[in-house]
């Protein structure tokens, strides 16, 4: 049965600029001086699933993410002997390991972000424009930016939120816009063209012998009858998407069609895989594989922004050299050859270019959230 979700997003352009960026060419081999190598990236994401297995779930007492230094740090902000314990574990496992205090944990910080961003439509009211929120687990503040925002009302949020708050007024916002290989492929699978090149495929999925690609919602209407093309021959229907979110689903009907947990990076031919999925760290590095600018690889700025849509990664986009038209829907994905995970489908760009740009990425774990009985396809043999 067709399932499409309807849920109320804000309709105006969102943009956030944050910080200078550093950024990792992986396809054409270069990388300015703070960037890491893939052979780096890879151990880095090895030392990142080493202390997630020991840390657990972390978001309750304190923040993680990766320093300039390319360190991972943990700042806790609750200690007790649980934490007393993981410290402990962490410095015998992973000595270089960084350790810190914070005020507020990354939970705390994400239920004040996702709380100021649904008071948006309540703070224009008051002459304000709040365009985004999102936490920076470095800072230990939740980041809103705003082209218009009134000294009154910046008091008011001061004295609701306190020091959790980064205020930053920028005039000049020109908003965030969402971004749309080219085998017609027989075996189906992440960073291949969709509707003649105009956004890409994630992944792909199974609701009983049913077979389906993952991609963005914006690029869909959930109608469960529109024909689909991949490249530019019929692969199926546009089936679900939902739009707080941007996922959204392609039902596999055309024949001699097969499913796989392929992608597509630097070849014709599919030369990675994912097997698991998993979340990401702030400031550590990603890849995605998209139409328009390949293979690429960014850090991450924040773990949780609010924008366009609720609860993306955003990742450092200088010039639009990492996500630009076409490339909506590209997996995100480790770059490590020792783990092969998929963390999320590339989303939006920022309007303005620059090297203060950036692009989002929707977390595939909504792919769970919205269709729980639709499950990721991650075996090694097509079906």
């Amino acid at each position: 049965m067709r399932k499409q979700l309807k849920i109320t997003a804000l309709s105006a352009l969102l943009s956030l600029t944050l910080i200078s960026s550093s950024f990792l060419n992986v396809e054409n081999g270069t990388a300015n001086a703070s960037a890491l190598t893939p052979e780096e990236v890879s151990v880095q994401h090895q030392n990142l699933k080493v202390a997630h297995d020991i840390i657990g779930n972390y978001e309750d007492y304190s923040t993680l993410y990766i320093d300039d230094n390319n360190d991972i740090v943990l700042s806790i902000s609750k200690a007790d002997t649980k934490t007393e314990k993981i410290e402990k574990d962490l410095k015998e496992k992973l000595p270089k390991v960084k350790f810190s205090k914070s005020k507020y944990s990354t939970k705390e910080l994400k239920d004040v972000s996702f709380n100021l961003y649904k008071k948006f439509p309540e703070l224009k009211k008051e002459s304000a424009n709040v365009v985004s929120t999102a936490i920076d687990e470095e800072l230990n503040k939740v980041v809103v930016v705003a082209t218009e925002l009134p000294e009154k009302t910046r008091e008011k949020l001061i004295k609701e939120y306190g020091d959790m708050l980064e205020i930053k007024v920028d005039k000049k916002y020109t908003g965030e816009i969402e971004t749309s290989r080219t085998s017609n492929n027989a075996v189906l699978g992440g960073g291949i063209a969709a509707n003649n090149s105009s956004f890409t495929i994630t992944a792909t999925a199974k609701k009983g012998s049913d077979r389906y690609l993952v991609t963005v919602g914006h690029a869909l209407t959930g109608d469960g009858t529109t024909v689909i093309k991949q490249n530019t021959t019929n692969v199926g229907v546009d089936w679900a998407k939902a739009v707080s979110h941007d996922i959204g689903l392609i039902k596999v009907t055309a024949t001699g069609r097969t499913i796989s947990n392929k992608i597509i990076r630097n070849s014709t031919d599919y030369d990675y895989k994912y097997t698991s999925t998993g979340s990401v760290t702030q400031g550590s590095t990603y890849c995605k594989s998209g139409i328009k600018t390949g293979y690429q690889c960014s850090k991450v700025i924040s773990t949780s922004y609010n924008g366009l849509y609720q609860d993306t990664i955003q990742l450092e986009n200088p010039n639009w050299t990492f996500q630009d038209n076409g490339d909506s829907g590209s997996p995100l994905f480790s770059s490590s050859s020792l783990s092969y995970v998929l963390y999320g489908i590339m989303s939006t760009k920022s309007t303005a270019s620059g090297t203060d740009a950036f692009a989002t990425a929707t977390k595939i774990s909504y792919l769970n959230h919205y269709w729980s009985d639709y499950s990721l396809y991650t075996s090694d043999t097509a079906y």
